[in-house]
């Protein structure tokens, strides 16, 4: 149950991560573009 619960909130994070990145990209690229 702690290494689900421990899985689940890696996979959130890395989800938070990647969308930050992204739309830092997109906004970067919006901005000097």
């Amino acid at each position: 149950m702690q290494e689900f619960f421990t899985y689940e909130l890696l996979t959130i994070l890395f989800i938070a991560i990647s969308c930050g990145a992204a739309f830092y990209i997109y906004a970067t690229k919006r901005l000097f573009g």
